[in-house]
């Protein structure tokens, strides 16, 4: 008796060493351990307990008896009732907790095959929905003047283009100094075209607080960019190296400028379109083969939603964690070139989609989905550093000093 009360003893014992053991190890070395774990251990402490007890108190009712004066044990039947009301819970207690258990088990193992099911579900639809978007992609066009229409990720790139031209244009139309606004308005022409820029020109200069002249300034230059390049493209994509009087035309411009006088002021005899458009492919080194101004809405309001639509259905993935959120969203950003993340960049900052960054989602910080846009490209008005001043965005865990927000600009995250 004393042997197993011994054995109960130590068994006892080694459970309170390896709860004490598991709780320091979780809480103070952060090592993770399963609910589980602890409920086996609380199982067998309980158990070693109750029949600790039992065999106890069995022990010391048989060692201390009360006999009578005839010398015969008494309550013997008593006795034996409570010897068997000790022992039966000792047993039957164990055995209720370990039936549990067995159920509890087979109901984890039921749900981490219900956690599986759903995540081959998720990744299956992830997958189609990547696969749609890089069709998507594939099928993109874009008409060209005298020359083969650009597809695929060719498009993007010739879009850039154009948006810098208008930029160009607004800027230097218009007296903004704020380039954001110079930038809603750009992007207002790139995305819906001039037709619709005119027709809501009233709308817009109380929006954006500009004068309605200077946005009509604005429609009356790309007017006549837009007719040259629509008439008379060969005169206008014609190599002027040795077109001495453009030349000079170009460099008077370029000083009228750079002294502040806007485009809307100069004579049209000295500035007229296609000094402006030379003067602009000269400082950029940028050709344009498509017919601007048109709007592109249609072609990438479909793109954008597309992309908006899987990241959001990633993120709104209870069950996945920070990182593997991060982890199917770089797949996704693998499919996106970075002139797709720079028109992301230019669709959010605009004021076209917001929600690309707001209260609600944090899809460009957060989830970095433009972590690779090309820098050198961006329009020089804008810094990102200035732009994302808030750095109060999450990393990947152990990653605080090395999960920067952009691939080439180290802006990190200030949070603990």
């Amino acid at each position: 008796m004393i042997i197993l009360t011994f054995i109960c003893s130590l068994i006892f014992i080694v459970c309170i060493v390896l709860i004490f053991y598991k709780l320091v190890s979780k809480y103070v070395f952060l090592t993770h351990h399963r609910r589980i774990d602890f409920f086996i251990i609380g199982i067998i402490l309980a158990s070693s307990a109750i029949i600790i007890y039992s065999l106890a108190t069995v022990n010391h009712l048989i060692e201390n008896p009360n006999v009578n004066e005839e010398g015969n044990i008494e309550y013997l039947g008593t006795l034996g009732d409570l010897v068997g009301g000790l022992i039966n819970p000792a047993i039957a207690v164990p055995a209720t907790l370990l039936t549990f258990l067995a159920f509890w088990v087979q109901y984890k193992a039921n749900d981490e095959v219900r956690k599986q099911f759903d995540l081959q579900k998720f990744e299956t639809e992830l997958n189609l929905k990547i696969t749609i978007l890089r069709q998507e992609i594939t099928e993109l066009t874009l008409p060209a003047i005298s020359k083969k229409n650009y597809e695929g990720r060719e498009v993007m790139y010739q879009l850039d283009k154009e948006l810098k031209f208008i930029f160009f244009l607004v800027k230097n139309t218009t007296k903004l100094t704020d380039s954001k606004t110079i930038l809603s308005l750009s992007y207002y022409i790139f995305f819906k075209g001039r037709l619709l820029f005119l027709k809501n020109i009233n709308k817009l200069s109380i929006k954006h607080n500009v004068s309605k002249k200077e946005l009509l300034d604005v429609e009356e230059v790309i007017s006549k960019i837009y007719t040259a390049f629509k008439i008379d493209f060969k005169s206008i994509s014609k190599d002027i190296s040795g077109e001495i009087h453009i030349l000079d035309q170009m460099s008077l411009l370029s000083q009228a400028l750079d002294k502040g006088f806007k485009i809307s002021e100069l004579h049209d005899d000295f500035a007229d379109y296609k000094g402006i458009y030379y003067l602009f492919s000269d400082i950029y080194s940028y050709n344009l083969y498509h017919l601007p101004f048109k709007g592109h809405e249609t072609k990438l309001s479909l793109l954008f939603r597309q992309i908006f639509n899987i990241v959001k259905f990633v993120d709104n993935v209870d069950t996945l964690t920070y990182e593997q959120k991060r982890g199917y969203l770089r797949t996704l950003r693998g499919v996106l070139s970075n002139y797709d993340q720079l028109q992301i960049f230019y669709n959010w900052y605009s004021e076209t989609a917001t929600k690309w960054e707001d209260n609600e989602n944090k899809f460009l910080t957060d989830l970095r989905m433009i972590h690779n846009i090309p820098v050198d490209f961006l329009i020089d008005d804008f810094k990102l550093e200035d732009i994302f001043s808030n750095r109060n965005f999450k990393f990947e865990k152990g990653r605080k000093t090395s999960d920067s927000l952009f691939e080439n600009v180290e802006i990190y995250s200030v949070l603990i």
